[in-house]
């Protein structure tokens, strides 16, 4: 039992931004905003905004859960300092609570029709246990009868996988409940792998993988002499494991485990080659130019590294969390974008500041030069795509409203612009208008690649899958990099034959797009990466504020 003052009630008013005395319907209105709003599933990808985001999901649930049933004083009634005794639901906040109880929840606003809220209940569900299939299954079916198709078939394929390692295991669902949950479902003392993506304990499913597929290989060596002759890549059995099949393999045989393309033999591992640091803020994007590395960073600055000593070559200050960069093919302009949305034209060589353009409201997410240089378009979190001509005169060409939310990740293929924005939408625009549109799994996708060769656009989501599409917005080939957490950066090696995918571990990965083997991994340190970008067989990687180079073979 605890004790609310008048201040305390006060303060949730305060929470929910809502006036002393506000009616029911007000304060349910404002409590399903604000929780959409600070939902820590739209940050996870933003290890700076998690942590405060959760407490600011904390607060609004623990407001609304006292404020729903509070009848407040009519205007009349005089004001004493009484204290009302209640019992304090909001001590009991979504991390106390378990899987089976959201999904239940989820049920409830199914029934009442209120289905936005019952994916956010689902959604908190999955993010308490990443493998709780039931809840893939409902958010499945909401997700199809509120039109999203593609992220209907993703959540249904995951349900039907993680059925599958259930029964493998002979565990039953019904573990799951609250009165006799045990230690697969995450306790509130033991923060759950998809909040804090660094940790460095393994998930119980990432441990019940790797178990699977030892018992699996352990089968081969015993059915195949040859199998015992030649010796598998260091890998990540658990990534592997959980690798879910293509997305053209019938979608009937619940029971089947998923198929794993296999992986070729590693001849040699990568090599370090430099290590460039100096950056006081994580790095947000890198590219090479020449024989230079170029990283920039939310310290505000642009950093020139020689790729031959290592050394800093120069740098630029920007003064604004540089989110976006991009190099002309055809002369020395360098274009900065930041956090305030402003574009900043440099003159590389010189290091000098040329022009300084405010063009989106909020954070710059992407620069792209057309090949012959005399254009470059950007795209910000205001959901906008703008082109900027340079030749023959400098010149704001068309801006597009892509889209009412953020656009998270964008690219260029010939002339064609893809944009990835959370309204989970990937968009193909030419010539100023939108001529395609594809669903995405997430609205969290803030990762793009582009094979020029085949013609693709990679995406990446926050729950550790990577989906190409082609041109025309058909997906050819989607799958597990890891077992959980966002997709972190993409990169097209090899003429477009190879790609390279980091995500929320040291892992990084590579791909042959021709079969779709998993041909290499390597550990790059603790932390994660935070951008790679490839230049032949070498490639840059940024772990936090870190730069490295490495080697392929």
């Amino acid at each position: 039992m605890k004790v609310i003052s008048d201040r305390d009630i006060e303060q949730f008013y305060q929470v929910l931004e809502l006036p002393l005395n506000a009616s029911q319907s007000e304060i349910k209105s404002a409590f399903r905003n604000l929780a959409r709003q600070y939902h820590p599933d739209r940050f996870s990808g933003d290890a700076a905004n998690l942590k405060s985001a959760e407490e600011k999901f904390k607060s609004i649930n623990a407001a609304y859960e006292f404020l729903k049933t509070y009848e407040a004083p009519s205007p009349g009634a005089a004001k004493t300092s009484t204290k009302y005794h209640v019992e304090f639901k909001t001590e009991r906040s979504s991390v106390d609570r378990t899987p089976y109880a959201f999904v239940e929840e989820a049920r409830r606003y199914q029934g009442l029709g209120n289905l936005q809220e019952a994916v956010m209940a689902l959604d908190t569900a999955i993010a308490l246990q990443d493998d709780y299939y039931p809840a893939y299954e409902l958010r499945s079916e909401l997700r199809l009868m509120l039109g999203n198709a593609y992220g209907s078939k993703m959540d249904l394929r995951r349900a039907k996988h993680f059925r599958w390692v259930y029964k493998s295991e002979g565990r039953s669902i019904d573990s799951q409940s609250p009165s006799t949950s045990q230690s697969s479902t995450q306790t509130p003392s033991k923060p759950s792998a998809k909040t804090t993506p660094d940790s460095s304990v393994e998930s119980a499913f990432a441990k019940r993988a790797k178990e699977i597929f030892a018992k699996t290989q352990a089968q081969k060596r015993s059915q195949s002499q040859s199998s015992t002759k030649s010796k598998a890549p260091k890998s990540n059995p658990s990534a592997q494991s959980t690798q879910p099949p293509s997305v053209q393999s019938p979608a009937h045989q619940p029971e089947k485990p998923p198929e794993k393309s296999p992986v070729k033999p590693v001849v040699s591992q990568p090599q370090g080659l430099q290590t460039f640091e100096g950056h006081v803020d994580s790095i947000s994007q890198i590219l090479f130019l020449n024989r230079s590395l170029i990283s920039a960073s939310h310290d505000g600055t642009v950093r020139i590294w020689s790729i031959e000593t290592g050394k800093l070559e120069g740098y630029l200050t920007v003064g604004e969390a540089v989110t976006a960069i991009a190099a002309c093919p055809t002369s020395k302009l360098f274009i900065t974008g930041d956090r305030s949305g402003k574009i900043k034209m440099w003159d590389l060589a010189e290091r000098k500041l040329i022009r300084s353009i405010p063009l989106h409201t909020g954070s710059i997410t992407g620069i792209h030069f057309s090949p012959n240089g005399k254009s470059f378009a950007t795209t910000g979190e205001d959901g906008i795509l703008k082109l900027f001509q340079l030749q023959p005169a400098s010149s704001l060409r068309h801006s597009l409203q892509v889209s009412a939310a953020p656009i998270f990740s964008s690219g260029l293929l010939g002339n064609r612009f893809f944009t990835a924005s959370a309204d989970s939408k990937l968009r193909g625009i030419d010539s100023g208008k939108i001529i395609q549109e594809s669903d995405l799994s997430s609205p969290l996708c803030k990762t793009m690649a582009i094979n020029l060769q085949k013609k693709w656009v990679a995406i990446g989501d926050d729950r550790a899958s990577v989906h190409c599409f082609s041109t025309n917005g058909d997906l050819v080939k989607s799958f597990a990099a890891f077992p959980e957490g966002p997709i972190r950066s993409l990169e097209f090696l090899a003429g477009g034959g190879q790609l390279l995918v980091a995500g929320a571990s040291p892992l990084i990965k590579i791909w042959d797009v021709a079969t779709w083997d998993l041909v290499m991994e390597w550990d790059v340190g603790v932390g994660h990466s935070t951008a790679v970008v490839g230049s032949g067989r070498q490639v840059a990687i940024a772990i936090d504020q870190t730069l490295q180079l490495w080697q392929l073979p």
